[in-house]
């Protein structure tokens, strides 16, 4: 153990700073001080860099975003085509139940005969 000659705290080996002959907390060892203030750049450049980049882009929602299993409700992988809990697809096809017609989006009517969807 040594006493600061600064502060008059005691420490112990891995708290003082030999070169200068004080604590720790008096007399920082520069090297280290610098890697962190470099280290801490970096993270902030990181901060920076990631908020002006792009994650997400209108192609993204040009396909339908699925959150879960539309018949059960549970989490289903990316890509996924049938649930792995129920088996079921996970993209549902909608047809007209007149002409059966392939429907895309949710429209009121029919877009091939007029029927009420």
């Amino acid at each position: 153990m040594k006493q600061c000659k600064r502060c008059s705290k005691w420490v112990d080996d891995t708290c003082w700073n030999l070169q200068r002959g004080l604590c720790l907390e008096c007399a920082p060892d520069l090297e280290a001080e610098y890697s962190a203030t470099q280290t801490e750049a970096a993270v902030q450049q990181a901060r920076v860099a990631a908020q002006e980049a792009t994650y997400v882009t209108k192609e993204k929602f040009e396909k339908t975003v699925v959150g879960g299993c539309p018949n059960c409700g549970a989490s289903v992988a990316p890509g996924a085509k049938f649930c792995g809990e129920c088996g079921q697809p996970i993209k549902r096809e909608k047809l007209c139940t007149e002409c059966g017609t392939k429907i895309e989006g949710t429209p009121k009517f029919c877009p091939e005969c007029g029927a009420k969807m």
